[in-house]
Formats: C-alpha cells, sequence, structure tokens
C-alpha cells in the first residue's frame, strides 16, 4: 500500500459527469450502511445487494464498475457469485471482504478473480485505497 494515501476522500476525487456504479453486497446492513457512508463521497451510483444471488442477478441487469462481495452469505456465498460474474464478465473489479482474512482466504478470492481482498472490519484507508485504485480513472485523481 502507498503511505501517501489520503483518508480524506475529497484529496482522492476528480468531479466528472458520469457516475460510477458501485455495487456493496453483504447480508449484515449495518456493514452496508457503514460501507455506503464512506462511498458516498465518491462520484459513484450505489446499489446494494444482500447475497450472491442478488448480486449476480443486479450485476447483469445494472452492470456496476466495482463490486465489494463479503465472502460469507446465506443463499449464496460471495465466492459462488464472483465465480459465476467472471463466467460472463472479466471487466468489472471486484474487492472481497471477509473476517476470515487469512492467507489462503485471500489467494482463493484472487485466484476465482477478485481484484482486491480486505479484512473485516474495513479501515476507512483501505476502502477509500481500494476505491480509488479500481474505479475508472477518469473519476478519480491521483493523490
Amino acid at each position: 500500500m502507498q503511505n501517501s494515501i489520503s483518508q480524506n476522500p475529497k484529496d482522492l476525487i476528480q468531479k466528472t459527469q458520469q457516475k460510477q456504479r458501485v455495487l456493496i453486497v453483504d447480508d449484515q446492513w449495518a456493514n452496508r450502511y457503514l460501507l455506503r457512508c464512506l462511498l458516498e463521497s465518491f462520484p459513484c451510483e450505489i446499489h446494494e445487494a444482500e447475497n450472491g444471488l442478488q448480486a449476480v442477478e443486479m450485476h447483469l441487469s445494472w452492470r456496476p464498475h466495482l463490486i465489494w462481495m463479503d465472502l460469507s452469505m446465506p443463499v449464496m456465498s460471495g465466492s459462488k457469485a464472483v465465480k459465476l460474474i467472471r463466467d460472463v464478465d472479466s471487466h468489472t473489479k471486484i474487492i472481497a471482504m471477509s473476517a476470515f482474512a487469512s492467507e489462503e482466504d485471500k489467494q482463493h478470492m484472487l485466484n476465482l478473480g477478485c481484484d482486491g481482498f480486505i479484512a473485516k472490519p474495513c479501515r476507512v484507508v483501505d476502502v477509500y485505497y481500494h476505491t480509488q485504485q479500481y474505479l475508472p480513472k477518469s473519476c478519480i485523481a491521483a493523490s
């Protein structure tokens, strides 16, 4: 991680006309709410899903630029959802989130096609860093 990452999203944002689409996938309302509050500082439209199945359906209909994906969820796991999304789309950026943050878990998700991985509880600076790194460069200014 870069040493000069700012914790203030206003330092990272370049205003653009096009809002980027971000999907937050987590079965816990409080986790979705926290992530939404952090991401609202970025020029993006945010949708939420409560499980992997909803995430796959929303991906197909809405085509987000970035997905924040929890791994452990009912109905369909984040791992299964990532696999299904990657079967049809290699461009959408996916960041996996998990309280189970062993090196094996991280490597498994990266092997499935995730672009990043962060441990829960998420640190604010990690959310800003990954959002800056994975949203299209046209909407994020270099810090």
